[in-house]
């Protein structure tokens, strides 16, 4: 019968576990300059440390847990890295490994490259959290990590002896048997006698596991040294090898040797590792041997009972933790609300000096941006704002004053009471409101983002009349949206003073505008049959110059047909790329 070995790196768990936490411990940094959270917060952990030396986890769990919680008001991260390894070290101890990685991980971040100390208890915890995950090679990587940093000779014998016991785990013999003869040919001399026993024993298993008649001499002087040593903890690690050793050689032998260790199993206070013992034993049992059934019933009994106390203490660790993370949040969360409640008073007292100093500032740097920009383009402007008075007074003194003043004359001459002379007042009223309508169309904004495409249909619809009939073909298949806005918007003007001309020069009575789509651009084709444009006399009224100055600004050009007799004929060309 083969059992599924759950604790075969218990005796590597417990032995490790005491070396890194004195290794820890000796990584404290005492600093007499220190600030009453920190000095608090280091109380704690110094008690933490004294109660888990004793045993008392649970005690100093929670000290470590309330250590964390001073330390975080200083920011102390050394500290509360230190504490978390310790907390992970606790969380190995009870068989909860993955809380232990969880732990460490968060821990990575602030363990600074020249922090030796923490850098090798960092990777011992993660290579023996893998180690209790049975993920072996993992458990390797990081012990090769800790022994890299480290410049102890102890250190060293310990963790080549570990990587040993891992690499026999993974099946890597051969690994294992070298890294073991390097430590006994390196050391050998300086090696104390319990360190020399493990070794011993770990190069005796991977010898016979490389050869079947090799190993015994290595495991035999192992188990010299402990009964020498009088190591009863040991000793089962020497009769358990030894009896796996002779199991497929010598069945008494293998026998004799695990009786001596299931008689000195009560000698062990570690359930792992009684249940590791009975395990070797009911693997190396006859089935009908009296052995093999008591080390059954003795093992579903051992182990439903390590099962519960271990799913109890892990329950117990995790209230712990979740009663701190309460109640951290609670005290975090009230101190937030403290935090912001003084900030809003302080907030309301400094809110005119602060408005009243950024509108002074804001007022400062647009004075001086404007001083700047109305320095550089002052001459320009005015030019400009010049010429669009004049403009706009120019179109309102041709189009509106003479009607509005000839208008006022009828009102005075004529009985309005009369219905034909009020008739022709509405009349003469009405052409004035569509004279009014047009010129503010031609200087209000164009609305060129949602469709274009309507509105310069829009725009040629003003322009219809019962005299005067516009075609307009090809509109719907150019993609304006091709077009940056002051490309849409000198269109639209182009366009506008051409109907604006046609209307007061031409006397058309049909016009028409082709829209082409071009590789680059857009042409626009206009024709109509008038009286025709003279081309000096529209210049000189800058209606041609207007067109001309816009187009050129985009890159495009305006041809006009000067030698058609009849109508006026032009072509536009508006580039998609003008910059």
């Amino acid at each position: 019968m083969k059992l599924k070995r759950y604790f075969s790196s218990s005796n590597l768990l417990l032995y490790a576990i005491l070396c890194i936490a004195l290794c820890l411990s000796c990584s404290k940094k005492d600093n007499p300059n220190l600030e009453e959270s920190n000095l608090l917060g280091r109380q704690y952990t110094a008690q933490a440390d004294s109660l888990f030396d004793l045993g008392a986890l649970e005690k100093a769990f929670e000290l470590y847990l309330l250590s964390n919680q001073e330390l975080r008001e200083i920011n102390d991260h050394e500290m509360i890295t230190y504490n978390n390894l310790k907390i992970a070290t606790i969380y190995l101890t009870i068989g909860d490994a993955n809380s232990a990685q969880e732990t460490i991980a968060k821990e990575l971040y602030y363990i600074k490259e020249d922090d030796t100390s923490l850098q090798i208890y960092s990777n011992l915890v993660l290579s023996l959290s893998y180690t209790e995950l049975l993920d072996f090679e993992n458990a390797i990587e990081y012990a090769k990590k800790s022994l890299a940093i480290s410049n102890d000779k102890e250190h060293q014998i310990i963790t080549k002896n570990n990587i040993g016991y891992l690499l026999i785990e993974n099946k890597q013999y051969k690994e294992a048997e070298e890294i073991l003869s390097q430590v006994l040919q390196e050391y050998k001399d300086s090696i104390n006698p319990t360190d020399l026993a493990k070794i011993y024993n770990n190069l005796g298993k991977a010898k016979y596991r490389i050869d079947k008649a090799s190993g015994r001499d290595e495991l035999s002087y192992a188990l010299k040294l402990r009964e020498k040593e009088n190591d009863k903890y040991e000793l089962v690690s020497s009769y358990i090898a030894l009896s796996e050793y002779y199991s497929d050689k010598d069945a008494n032998n293998a026998l004799n040797y695990a009786k001596m260790a299931y008689e000195h199993i009560e000698d062990i206070s570690s359930k792992k590792e009684k249940l590791t013992i009975l395990e070797i034993l009911i693997n190396n049992s006859a089935i009908n041997h009296p052995l093999y059934k008591k080390s059954i019933t003795d093992y579903i009994a051992l182990s439903n009972q390590f099962h519960v106390e271990t799913q109890l203490s892990k329950n117990q660790f995790a209230k712990i933790r979740y009663d701190y993370d309460k109640h951290a949040k609670e005290n975090s969360k009230l101190k937030y609300n403290l935090q912001v409640k003084d900030t809003t008073i302080t907030k309301q007292h400094n809110t005119v000096l602060v408005l009243v100093c950024v509108l002074l500032l804001i007022l400062l740097v647009v004075t001086i941006v404007y001083s700047k920009i109305k320095k550089k383009h002052i001459v320009e402007k005015g030019k400009q704002v010049y010429k669009t008075e004049s403009r706009i007074a120019k179109k309102i003194h041709d189009e509106l004053a003479n009607d509005i003043f000839n208008t006022l004359i009828y009102t005075q001459n004529f009985n309005l009471q009369d219905p034909e002379k009020k008739e022709h007042l509405i009349k003469d009223l009405d052409a004035i409101y569509k004279k009014s309508r047009n010129i503010a169309t031609q200087l209000n904004s164009i609305d060129t983002e949602v469709n274009f495409t309507q509105t310069l249909t829009n725009l040629f619809n003003e322009y219809t009349s019962e005299k005067t009939k516009i075609i307009i073909t090809g509109i719907d298949n150019i993609d304006f949206s091709m077009l940056v806005k002051i490309q849409k918007i000198t269109i639209y003007r182009i366009l506008q003073e051409l109907l604006v001309n046609m209307t007061k020069h031409s006397m058309a009575t049909l016009v028409v505008f082709k829209f082409t789509k071009e590789a680059n651009g857009i042409s626009i084709y206009y024709k109509d049959n008038g009286i025709g444009l003279i081309y000096e006399d529209i210049k000189k009224k800058n209606g041609i110059s207007n067109m001309e100055s816009r187009i050129e600004n985009i890159k495009g050009y305006i041809i006009f047909d000067r030698e058609n007799e009849i109508g006026t004929k032009l072509s536009i060309y508006i580039p998609y790329r003008y910059v």
